[in-house]
């Protein structure tokens, strides 16, 4: 009782293949697959207009540009960041999907603002950026970061027992900051309980 299956990828999954390795800058598989596609050309391989030279370079991964350099992808220009933001979640929310609103400010100079998908399919409403989604866990890395940075300012520190700032917490001076900040104190998660969703 044993089986055997083999799936031979055609010139587009491996494109593909290609351009997730040059995103990931990880040079070996981009080797493989290069060795495998033979005359795979490497500026086949597309995803949000972007070549697989294109997208190593928009995220620094050095190595792998330089070996599709070496293999003979053409050194494109690389589109604007307003460009790259809004091709990629266009096509994120293509169709009927939930929506995004992304804005992008500097010293108070909004360099960037755009909605994306619906706001509420139920009754088609486009996005915007002046929609407002529920925060959610993006709380996270903004107690994250103001914790770290009152440890920095030395007023508390991660290893810090949670007793020291909830006294009446039960077990509170066997479970750490960090702990919390990381997900192993062994506290329930209130927010997997059934009718969470409902109570909320």
């Amino acid at each position: 009782d044993w089986g055997f299956a083999a799936r031979f990828p055609d010139a587009d999954a491996l494109g593909e293949a290609l351009w997730s390795a040059a995103r990931d800058g990880d040079v070996e598989r981009a080797r493989k697959v290069l060795s495998l596609a033979k005359g795979l050309a490497p500026d086949a391989a597309r995803k949000y207009g972007l070549t697989a030279w294109q997208v190593a370079k928009v995220f620094g991964r050095t190595d792998a540009a330089e070996l599709l350099a070496a293999k003979g992808a053409v050194a494109l220009p690389l589109p604007a960041p307003e460009a790259l933001v809004t091709t990629m979640l266009s096509e994120l929310t293509a169709g009927r999907s939930p929506g995004a609103a992304v804005l992008v400010s500097k010293d108070g100079e909004i360099l960037y603002s755009r909605g994306f998908g619906f706001a509420s399919l139920e009754h088609s409403v486009p996005a915007t950026p002046q929609t407002k989604f529920r925060i959610g866990s993006i709380t996270k890395q903004f107690t994250a970061a103001a914790i770290l940075r009152l440890q920095e300012l030395g007023k508390l520190s991660v290893a810090d027992p949670l007793a020291k700032y909830v006294p009446d917490f039960p077990q509170g001076d066997k479970v750490t900051l960090h702990q919390l900040l990381n997900h192993t104190s062994g506290i329930h998660s209130y927010t997997n309980k059934p009718d969470f969703i409902q109570t909320v």
